[in-house]
């Protein structure tokens, strides 16, 4: 009988660890600790407070992540922050800092990491980048979209 509990037990943590070791892609973030690496490469930045929703359901959840691209540049990266209070009170968003050398005109896209599915998703809106620009807030976020039809 002990036998079976110390099976039981094992197989439960090894379920548990796909969930919480499930990993972003490596190249969002080389070293692990959940920040945009490249900083000091960049002079400018603009930033987005957001809402990512798939299928019309907000999808944000702890472990999450958002990154941000100028073509296949990553110029940005951000897990989620809890909302405390307003009407998104009880869920996740992202407070995303984007990067760039230049002032302004550079395209902006996303993609969504969902620790949930282990998958990431483009994210169908774009922003054109203009240095310290401010977009959303916690209680008015910039709303983002994809699908599982990616």
């Amino acid at each position: 009988m002990k036998f079976f509990t110390l099976t039981k037990q094992f197989f439960l943590v090894l379920f548990l660890s796909s969930f919480i070791f499930a990993d972003p892609p490596p190249e969002w973030d080389s070293d692990g600790d959940g920040n945009f690496d490249d900083v000091n490469l960049y002079q400018n930045s603009m930033s987005i407070t957001s809402a990512v929703f798939i299928e019309g359901v907000n999808a944000g959840s702890d472990g999450d992540l958002l990154a941000a691209f100028v073509g296949d540049e990553q110029r940005g990266l951000q897990v989620t922050t809890a909302v405390p209070f307003g009407p998104y009170a009880g869920t996740n968003m992202f407070l995303i800092l984007i990067y760039s050398n230049v002032a302004s005109g550079e395209t902006v896209t996303f993609q969504f990491y969902d620790i949930e599915t282990d998958s990431v998703y483009e994210v169908d809106e774009t922003y054109v980048f203009v240095s310290d620009d401010t977009y959303g807030d916690m209680m008015e976020p910039e709303l983002l979209h994809t699908s599982t039809d990616d």
